[in-house]
């Protein structure tokens, strides 16, 4: 999972943490595959270059879901 900590940190510490549930429905609307899989194609690191900046691009938003959390 080093790759994911480097392209989308704030998504690869919710895995672990309370935010878990939130981050595996992101990443599999993004990678589009089944939520039990997510594990699997991100231990695999095989994805195309789209998938990867999809990642990139679910990291933004789930940054900014974050940040308006933080302030309610």
């Amino acid at each position: 999972m080093s790759w994911l900590e480097q392209v989308a940190p704030t998504i690869a510490t919710a895995l672990l943490g309370p935010l878990g549930g939130l981050a595996v429905t992101t990443l599999s609307k993004v990678l589009g595959v089944d939520e039990k899989d997510v594990q699997g194609v991100i231990d695999s690191g095989k994805m195309s270059a789209e998938q990867i900046a999809q990642i990139k691009i679910a990291e933004i938003e789930f940054q900014k879901q974050k940040i308006g959390r933080a302030h309610v």
